[in-house]
This record gives C-alpha cells, sequence and structure tokens, in this order.
C-alpha cells in the first residue's frame, strides 16, 4: 500500500491482537509488512501495509492514563501516517494516552481516535472535531440495527411511534 499524504497524521488505535503480535517480534525501526483488521465481519477486514515500526508503548486504561497500564501498543509508520495498533480495545482519551504509546501528539495535523466523541483534553487542543458515523461494534445509527426481541412497534424503528 502506498499512501501520499501531505499532513502527519495519527490513528489511534486499532485493536488486532495477531498484527500486534507480529509488531511486537520487531525492533524499532525495522521495516515490517502485516495485514490490520480484527476479520471479524466485513466491517473489520483486514488491509496490508509496509512500514517502520516507530515506537513501541503502554496501552494506558479509561481514565487511568499515567497510572493504569491494560495493554501495549506498537506504532507503524506508513509514510506521513503513524497506525498505532494494540493488543486491548481502549481508547486513547488524553495526552497520557500518546505519551504512554511513545508518541508525541503535537508533532501531528490530524489526529484519529476511535470512540464517539472527544473527551475534554483532546477537544480542547482540536481546532475540529468531526464524528464519522460507521457501521461496526459501536454503531451509533440504532435505527438501522438488525434487532429480533424487542416489542413492536419500537421508536426509532418504527417512526410513527414517536410521541407528538
Amino acid at each position: 500500500m502506498i499512501i501520499h499524504a501531505t499532513k502527519k497524521v495519527c490513528i489511534a488505535a486499532i485493536y488486532d491482537k495477531d498484527a500486534f503480535e507480529k509488531c511486537k517480534e520487531q525492533q524499532v525501526g525495522d521495516q515490517i509488512d502485516l495485514k490490520v483488521g480484527a476479520e471479524h465481519d466485513e466491517h473489520s477486514k483486514g488491509v496490508p501495509i509496509h512500514g517502520v515500526v516507530k515506537a513501541k508503548g503502554d496501552l494506558m486504561g479509561y481514565l487511568g492514563a499515567t497510572t493504569d497500564k491494560v495493554g501495549e501498543v506498537c506504532t507503524i509508520s506508513i509514510g506521513n501516517i503513524d497506525l498505532v495498533i494494540a493488543n486491548s480495545g481502549e481508547s486513547f482519551i488524553t495526552i497520557g494516552h500518546f505519551e504512554a504509546a511513545g508518541l508525541d501528539i503535537s508533532e501531528y495535523d490530524i489526529v484519529v481516535v476511535k470512540q464517539g466523541y472527544l473527551f475534554d483534553e483532546l477537544s480542547a487542543m482540536s481546532e475540529l472535531d468531526i464524528l464519522a458515523l460507521t457501521p461496526g461494534a459501536t454503531y451509533q445509527l440504532i435505527e438501522e440495527l438488525e434487532f429480533k426481541h424487542i416489542p413492536r412497534p419500537s421508536y426509532p424503528f418504527e417512526k410513527e411511534t414517536m410521541l407528538k
């Protein structure tokens, strides 16, 4: 995969235990080819990447960004894009999460985090927050999900049930 980006981008983090284990075997500075994606369903298919191991670090827990280690991460540089690969499914919600991963958030023009909204610390340093509604494990458009065991009619699945 060849990527030509003019901005420095960080994507934090993709949870993929298999890809993480392959990264962990490498040293910082090593080139690596691997497939990243959990392969759980059509929305998590693996993508082949070629890059350089940039950093290794800790994955910190929810609000314990300086004290609560819950896993590990490896960052792969693919041109101007740094992809953080984790062995646990936690979100990067503070500057401390990036620091524990061995990254300096200030060196990026664009930071992509996988969560529904930005926590205060990241929001305060952002010029623009964009929420992307995408299918997957935490899809926010519940009216598009298939439910089998709920009473019908139910809002928002049947809009006519909305109180006026």
